[in-house]
């Protein structure tokens, strides 16, 4: 969905999002190409940053900006790439060696 959340009103962003992120969290994340990851990734990160401006208004804002940030983990913990067992993926995710994609609160700077 190519859909410019910055200039949704408050409810219409609510409502757009929620029904959005009932969509991406459908996804099963490791059958979708990397581009198709990345979209969907930014895409949320977008919806992040708008539903940021109104957090403080409504609690259903910030559970939602949550929710965004929750499905960017996944997004990147699909795509850990690790040729080894799962116990050693999990462990790699875990020590936070995961793609290139953004997460605000778990970029170690590498």
């Amino acid at each position: 969905m190519n859909l410019n959340y910055r200039f949704l009103a408050m409810n219409t962003l609510v409502g757009v999002s929620n029904d959005r992120l009932k969509e991406i969290s459908e996804n099963d994340f490791s059958s979708l190409t990397r581009v198709q990851k990345a979209n969907l990734s930014n895409e949320l990160g977008e919806m992040y940053n708008s539903l940021s401006t109104f957090k403080s208004v409504n609690p259903e804002i910030q559970q939602l900006a949550t929710m965004c940030m929750e499905q960017k983990v996944k997004i990147a913990e699909s795509d850990a790439v690790v040729n080894e067992s799962n116990r050693a993926k999990r462990a790699a995710v875990q020590q936070g060696k995961f793609s290139s994609y953004e997460i605000p609160w778990m970029n170690r700077g590498e």
